[in-house]
């Protein structure tokens, strides 16, 4: 019985002890869990009557790379709610069946999607040169992610101010 109460109580003390593994309360993770390679400045409007948001944002990034950089890619996330045609909800429709005629049957107004309206390096507008690629599938239709050549290589430990309109 006393080993028992022991036990109890020693159990209730450590419970009551903040675990080490915890952030500190600022949030900040030291050291960090990845690199610390890009920077963003991101102001955005919600319109709820067109249910869209409109934005702007400047990246700050920074090459950590051995090799000099050729090119961006950005990741569009939203695009995979695009249409029925993206990697992601062609899987889902492989995963979950029923779910690719629900999808068939949306409104264009019930997609997700992100358009780059405006890119622009150093002053000078680089959007006509953004193209869409598909490294993981090769899927022509997926919008996910958007290659940018660069003008000039960017040498390691470089770094770039992108300039970014979009829409959402």
């Amino acid at each position: 019985m006393r080993r028992s109460l022991a036990t109890a109580l020693l159990f209730t003390l450590a419970c009551r002890v903040p675990a080490s593994a915890q952030p500190a309360t600022t949030g900040v993770l030291n050291p960090p869990r990845s690199p610390r390679n890009a920077n963003y400045t991101i102001t955005a409007q919600l319109n709820p009557a067109t249910r869209t948001i409109t934005g702007s944002e400047i990246v700050t990034w920074r090459n950590i790379t051995a090799k000099a950089a050729i090119d961006l890619q950005f990741h569009l996330y939203w695009n995979a709610w695009k249409n029925p045609r993206s990697t992601f909800m062609r899987e889902r429709a492989l995963g979950s069946p029923g779910a690719s005629n629900e999808d068939r049957q949306r409104r264009d107004d019930e997609w997700g999607r992100i358009d780059v309206t405006s890119i622009r390096i150093g002053g000078r507008d680089r959007t006509a040169f953004a193209h869409f690629i598909a490294p993981d599938d090769g899927n022509p239709d997926d919008e996910t992610v958007t290659s940018l050549p660069l003008e000039a290589g960017v040498e390691p430990g470089g770094t770039l101010s992108i300039e970014i309109a979009w829409t959402a």
